[in-house]
């Protein structure tokens, strides 16, 4: 504490882009909970409340850093009197300081910050010190389950380390059973003579597995085929619900395969639902849609 000075101010030496950046990221730290991170994949993501989570526009934190400019900044300099001495105090910046450019400099600096930027290969979901192995971590709602042994999983704390946007909205609990799901599959999928067929939901829930564990290397697309209302639409929505729900979902057709940016919605998911794969439309968008779905 300093004379002239608030608690809930921050005093600078200078106000150059790369000592007002260090001093959003130490203040949005340790007062706000809020760690900034950056790639060039992902782009910007914060970390708080023990999750990630992306910065869809990165005008967002300019806002904050123009508010931190203002509202909390202040720069210390000393003023020569005649007698020899000198007399520090305390100026807020100026009025360029807030400028278009002054702020993506300060952004620019922010990015390449250490324990702010990462490395291309860095992309989530990954443990950015390598402790963790991602393929056998679930973000869940209580924490981290490492199922690296699948008898007897771990709950782990959340941890920023564990790098990942895809966090499931629901608990672990091994002591809950699904006999509704259970029960409709049973009524979905019978055999000949009418009886639950039992191979069925093997498939189905070691493919549901797979997609939770963001586990891509069969190179496998499930295709359910069946009659109108015969329960596709229920099992689609509740491997979605399962797995998130839109935030780790996307939702895709094969015309916005075929667009120009059709893997756009892609990033970041876990799963890609094709709600009804028609091949109504342009003979080239059906051809290109496959050759996507091949890659």
């Amino acid at each position: 504490a300093e004379h002239g000075v608030d608690k809930d101010e921050v005093i600078l030496k200078d106000d150059h882009p790369d000592t007002v950046a260090e001093a959003f990221e130490k203040w949005s730290r340790e007062v706000c909970g809020v760690m900034h991170r950056y790639n060039q994949i992902d782009g910007w993501s914060l970390y708080s409340n023990d999750k990630y989570q992306l910065i869809e526009n990165e005008e967002e934190i300019e806002k904050y850093i123009r508010d931190f400019i203002r509202d909390h900044v202040k720069i210390k300099a000393r003023r020569k009197n005649e007698d020899g001495t000198f007399t520090t105090y305390y100026t807020k910046p100026d009025r360029k300081q807030k400028s278009v450019q002054y702020i993506t400099n300060i952004m620019k600096w922010l990015r390449d910050m250490p324990g702010v930027h990462l490395r291309p290969s860095q992309k989530a979901p990954c443990s950015l010190d390598g402790s963790l192995n991602p393929r056998n971590i679930i973000a869940m709602k209580n924490g981290l389950l490492d199922i690296t042994d699948r008898k007897k999983p771990v709950l782990m704390p959340f941890t920023p380390d564990f790098y990942t946007f895809n966090y499931y909205r629901f608990p672990f609990d091994p002591t809950r059973k699904a006999p509704t799901w259970l029960w409709a599959l049973g009524e979905y999928f019978q055999d000949e003579d009418g009886k639950p067929d039992v191979l069925v939901p093997d498939v189905l829930h070691s493919r549901m597995k797979k997609y939770v564990l963001s586990d891509t290397r069969d190179h496998k697309i499930l295709a359910i085929i069946g009659r109108r209302r015969s329960g596709k639409g229920t099992i689609a929505r509740t491997i979605q619900e399962l797995m998130g729900g839109q935030q780790n979902v996307a939702t895709i057709t094969i015309s916005i395969l075929a667009s120009d940016f059709g893997l756009q919605p892609l990033l970041n998911k876990q799963l890609a639902i094709m709600w009804d794969a028609s091949l109504a439309g342009k003979n080239g968008d059906t051809n290109k849609a496959v050759e996507i779905l091949k890659n």
